[in-house]
């Protein structure tokens, strides 16, 4: 009797063990497919900027042909434009705090 119930024993261990073996291939499986639909989106993501980059550019050439004339694209890049110069306020802005800063240490050394 105690020969079966270890028999028993090993075998749903077994059974256990080929049950988890499958599940974690699978979890592996699933895993690799999420990295590679990230990667995807993330490479698509990357082709969409640059895309957006060439035809800013083409329009700051005057080159951009009828596509500039579309109404979502004008706004897209009205909206672009406005962003940079808030980008450059910003930026002045940083540089007389840092000029302020650098004025400031320098009164109160001896």
């Amino acid at each position: 009797m105690d020969g079966t119930l270890w028999a028993k024993i090993k075998e749903r261990v077994l059974k256990g063990a080929a049950v988890v073996t499958e599940r974690a291939g699978e979890l592996s499986r699933i895993g690799k497919v999420r990295l590679d639909i990230a990667r995807i989106k993330r490479d698509r993501g990357i082709a969409l900027e640059k895309l957006g980059e060439r035809i800013y550019a083409l329009d700051q050439e005057g080159a951009l042909g009828e596509l500039g004339e579309r109404e979502e694209v004008r706004k897209l890049i009205e909206q672009v434009k406005a962003l940079e110069g808030e980008l450059k306020l910003k930026e002045a802005e940083l540089e007389v705090l840092r000029e302020g800063k650098e004025t400031s240490e320098g009164a109160g050394a001896p």
